[in-house]
């Protein structure tokens, strides 16, 4: 079994760490010359990342990412001699709420950028408003395809996307790890559905079949009538793209049904 969450896991708080570090350049450059020389307010940048919910895990190490990012900076003296803070909201990992967030951080807060939103039917959502109102978004874990696709000129990715990664498996999966027939359970967002696609396509490419693709919602904690269709199938192997939390409750049903797969 192959889980995409738990690859991307390892990455999340080092992810949100580096792109810190950048949104700080990007902030103060859009701050410079707005503030006189002696002013020593600090800039304030915006985020918007799942902090409670069922993806809850995976948008607080984004955000520890970059408070530490932020605590480094502000050690070194800040930028342009002013300390950085960060306003961080609450998107849930969902399309409405994350643009909620971003309209308050941009209108109310008048933060100069943000990074979001960690899940891609939320960042999609939110990218016309950010272009809308000229304010850059920096995304550190959306690997819809779409985002790029988009062409949005305010909009910059900080991860790779989700044809690039299945193209990455192309020499593992099939011609090392010996998987022919994959059931794909993933989460029914555009993450999921992006990345199932991107790995049946390439399991046709070398030879592999994703033999049929089940798809949960983002809350989904029952497991069972899914995995009971994908034992009594033909599927040597299982690939999961779903939160961390998620793939907990799949493994731990996973071994209650006996299970033993890829």
């Amino acid at each position: 079994m192959i889980s995409q969450e738990t690859k991307k896991g390892e990455c999340k708080m080092k992810r949100g760490f580096l792109l810190g570090l950048v949104i700080v350049g990007v902030a103060a450059f859009l701050s410079f010359g707005q503030v006189g020389a002696q002013d020593k307010a600090p800039i304030v940048i915006g985020a918007v990342q799942p902090l409670t919910g069922p993806v809850s895990i995976d948008g607080l190490s984004v955000v520890q990412g970059i408070k530490i990012a932020i605590e480094k900076v502000n050690a070194g003296g800040g930028v342009l001699g002013r300390p950085i803070s960060a306003i961080i909201e609450d998107g849930k990992g969902d399309p409405v709420e994350s643009v909620n967030a971003v309209e308050k951080l941009i209108r109310r807060d008048k933060v100069p950028a943000i990074i979001g939103c960690w899940a891609s039917s939320a960042t999609l959502a939110a990218m016309p408003i950010v272009k809308r109102n000229q304010v850059p978004l920096l995304v550190e874990t959306s690997t819809a395809p779409m985002i790029t696709d988009q062409k949005n000129e305010w909009v910059f990715r900080f991860t790779s996307h989700n044809d690039i990664d299945g193209a990455l498996m192309e020499q593992y999966l099939v011609p090392k790890l010996g998987f022919k027939k994959v059931a794909y359970l993933a989460v029914n967002n555009d993450w999921g559905r992006s990345m199932a696609t991107a790995v049946t396509k390439m399991m046709d490419k070398t030879g592999g079949k994703v033999l049929f693709v089940e798809y949960a919602s983002v809350a989904e904690t029952n497991f069972t009538p899914m995995l009971t269709r994908i034992k009594s199938s033909e599927a040597d192997t299982m690939i999961l793209t779903t939160s961390i939390q998620s793939v907990a409750m799949i493994l731990k049903q996973f071994r209650e049904l006996g299970m033993k797969m890829n």
